[in-house]
């Protein structure tokens, strides 16, 4: 699998959603892969790409992820093929299993079932996308006789994929796998499963493409931005997919106090137990060697797609993100 370099829209900064469109504008002049929007709260992912696509001309346009719960298959093929028809071959498909959290308390829908789920949403979706008329009856979805006017090139899609088994379900039937909130230390056991996954399928491995977010600051003083992740880091300890990535990567004690002071309502006393060790090791920030050294050992752990999510929290975030994006440029 090719080296790539790729952008997430920093859409924690809350910008205008017309600045996003420029940056990613700005990401492919400065030659980087792709454009990743994720979806949680807004912007929604496949409007923000189709606006991008009319802006550009060669950078991937990829979801990462959309939780598969919040559409139906049906919805997600024809809105990726939709958003290909203006940008032809440069759409990537990034979906999630979410929580239940975002599925079941925002969305009011049902968090049951999360691998069977995204394995039979992708049955439809990738019939769907062929042109096949739908005849599909499964434990969570059913649709028969659907047939979509569009045909697009081929969109591949990704999992994003914490745990053993969804791991193991992207090298099984995905295109690529997005890690999240690991650090690189954590990677090559995931491979494994990933690489399992595919071979118990009879695929080749190495045509999984292996994506990771990597947070990354370039500032003088990082300062901010460390305390900002420390408490976003925080908030996943509760989740008990991360807290199991948490847990098996090495910080088992930190993490087991944090949720402790967590349920016990304390939050600040959960903060202050995520070390600055943690923090780092998960994230790259400060100087643009200091970064570059972090960036480079997730490559080395064997990302093939690496991720930079431009992050700032200081006094001029703007001015922050846009050094991140330059810094890095694959044409620098």
């Amino acid at each position: 699998m090719e080296q790539r370099t790729g952008l997430t829209l920093p859409l924690q900064q809350f910008f205008p959603a017309p600045a996003y469109v420029d940056i990613a504008a700005r990401a492919e002049e400065l030659g980087y892969d792709s454009a990743w929007i994720p979806e949680v709260a807004g912007p929604d992912a496949f409007s923000l790409m189709t606006a991008i696509a009319g802006r550009t001309k060669r950078i991937l346009l990829a979801s990462g992820v959309i939780p598969v719960q919040i559409r139906t298959p049906v919805v997600y093929a024809f809105s990726a093929a939709t958003v290909d028809a203006f940008a032809p071959g440069r759409v990537i498909l990034g979906l999630g299993t979410s929580s239940p959290i975002i599925v079941g308390q925002w969305h009011g829908l049902p968090y049951e079932r999360p691998l069977a789920t995204l394995r039979e949403a992708t049955q439809v979706i990738r019939g769907v996308l062929a042109m096949q008329k739908t005849d599909f009856s499964g434990a969570r979805y059913s649709s028969h006789g659907f047939r979509m006017p569009l045909l697009p090139q081929r969109i591949p899609i990704y999992f994003g994929a914490l745990n053993d088994k969804m791991l193991r379900l992207a090298g099984e039937i995905a295109d690529g796998v997005l890690m999240n909130w690991v650090p690189a230390h954590a990677i090559p056991e995931k491979i494994k499963q990933v690489r399992a996954g595919a071979e118990a399928a009879g695929r080749d491995p190495d045509e999984v493409d292996i994506a990771c977010y990597v947070r990354t600051c370039v500032a003088d003083d990082p300062a901010p931005t460390r305390e900002h992740l420390r408490r976003e880091l925080t908030g996943y300890v509760p989740v008990p997919t991360y807290r199991n990535q948490f847990l098996t990567a090495g910080y088992a004690d930190e993490v087991t106090r944090a949720l402790e002071r967590w349920e016990a309502g304390d939050r600040k006393g959960a903060v202050a137990e995520i070390p600055d060790r943690m923090v780092d090791e998960i994230n790259a920030l400060g100087s643009p060697e200091v970064c570059r050294t972090r960036l480079q050992a997730f490559r080395d752990a064997g990302v093939t797609h690496l991720i930079v999510a431009p992050w700032s929290a200081g006094q001029d975030p703007a001015s922050e993100v846009a050094t991140t994006v330059d810094t890095f440029a694959p044409n620098r």
